[in-house]
C-alpha cells in the first residue's frame, strides 16, 4: 500500500492529539472505519514514526535551549567582567605605592561593614564568573585579607572578631554605676 495525501493528512491528525490520541478520534474525524486507521497505523509505521519525530523535536528543543542558555551566560559573564574592571578601575585609583613598591590603599573608610562589601562583592563576582566557566570553585582554608588601614582612628569604629561579627560592646555607663 502506498501512503497517500490523506493517509499523511490522517496521520498529522493522529499525532497532533498528542498523549490522548487514539485510533477511533480519529475514525470518527475522517469518517472512515477503526479497521481502516488501524491498518493505516500499522501499515505506515505510525508508532515510529511519532518515536522519531519526538526524538528530532527533543533535540531541536534541546539545542534551542543550549544556544539560550550559553548566550545567557556569555552576556553573565560580559557584565561580571564589566563590573570587576570597574571596580579594579576604583581600588587601582584609590591606591598608591608604598616604599616596598606594593600598592596600598588610600581611602578614607568610613565604614567596616562598606569596606567588607566591596570585598565580598568582588569575590562573589569572581566565584560567579568561575562557576559560569563551569569550573569548580576551590575554597581556600586561609581566606583571610589583611588590610592596613592607615590614618583612620578606629576608636571610631565598632570592634569585629575574625571573619567579620560585630563585638559585643560593654556599656561603659552600666559598667561605671557597679
Amino acid at each position: 500500500m502506498k501512503e497517500t495525501l490523506k493517509h499523511r493528512e490522517v496521520f498529522e491528525f493522529y499525532y497532533s492529539i498528542g498523549d490522548k490520541r487514539n485510533i477511533t478520534k480519529v475514525a470518527q474525524k475522517f469518517t472512515v472505519s477503526r479497521a481502516s486507521v488501524s491498518k493505516w497505523s500499522r501499515v505506515f509505521n505510525w508508532q515510529k514514526r511519532i518515536e522519531q519525530r519526538d526524538i528530532e523535536i527533543g533535540n531541536k528543543l534541546e539545542k534551542k535551549t543550549n544556544e539560550i542558555v550559553l548566550n545567557t551566560k556569555t552576556d553573565y559573564r560580559e557584565q561580571i567582567q564589566n563590573s570587576l574592571k570597574m571596580l579594579k578601575d576604583a581600588i587601582r585609583a584609590a591606591s598608591i605605592k608604598g616604599k616596598d613598591g606594593e600598592l596600598k590603599l588610600n581611602i578614607a573608610v568610613t565604614s567596616i561593614n562598606d569596606l567588607n562589601q566591596v570585598i565580598n562583592s568582588i569575590e562573589k563576582l569572581i566565584k560567579l564568573d568561575i562557576k559560569l566557566m563551569g569550573e569548580g570553585i576551590i575554597e581556600s582554608q586561609d581566606n583571610k585579607l589583611t588590610i592596613e588601614v592607615v590614618g583612620v582612628d578606629m576608636d571610631k569604629f565598632p570592634k569585629m572578631e575574625p571573619g567579620g561579627k560585630l563585638l559585643q560592646q560593654k556599656n561603659d555607663d552600666a559598667a561605671d554605676k557597679t
